[in-house]
């Protein structure tokens, strides 16, 4: 964190490092009084500091560096989903054997096309490319069409009526 934002002499009690502690407890609990037991920082204090005018740079530094932290960890989720994923493609699905043996049953073509299917999705979302396909007006063209045969044919056989 960028400690820069806390001037300096102001809060001699307290250094910048456990000034910036307290914050990043404050963005993970939220609550003064948690803050005081975590960090021994009197919750009093701590509500002073959040109304100073560096406060809010400081916290979104904090929520920043907290928010870096769940993304490596959603992404070694993702990385570890994934490999067991492409194990279970490769290597088929831990089943129980009759003799109480654990062995690979491949995966059903059903299965396979789901996971297809769910993976070629979200790859499309994360390129921003479209998922599906919308109706763009071609359905109400072809009906408006009907609609003008119909309505010629009724002349043409008014017209034979007529005759």
């Amino acid at each position: 964190m960028d400690l820069s934002v806390i001037p300096h002499g102001r809060h001699s009690n307290y250094s910048p490092e456990q000034i910036a502690q307290a914050a990043l407890a404050y963005v993970i609990e939220g609550a003064c009084t948690r803050v005081a037991e975590l960090t021994g920082i009197p919750c009093r204090t701590i509500s002073d500091w959040t109304h100073e005018e560096w406060w809010p740079a400081l916290i979104d530094q904090a929520r920043s560096l907290k928010q870096d932290e769940i993304d490596a960890g959603l992404q070694r989720i993702q990385d570890k989903a994934i490999a067991a994923q492409v194990d279970r493609l490769e290597n088929g699905d831990y089943i129980m054997g009759k003799d109480g043996q654990l062995m690979r049953k491949p995966v059903s073509a059903r299965d396979a096309a789901i996971v297809t299917a769910v993976a070629f999705d979200k790859q499309r979302i994360l390129r921003n490319l479209p998922t599906s396909i919308s109706s763009s007006g071609g359905e109400s063209k072809l009906n408006a069409m009907a609609e003008r045969l119909k309505k010629i044919e009724q002349q043409q056989q008014a017209r034979i009526v007529n005759e």
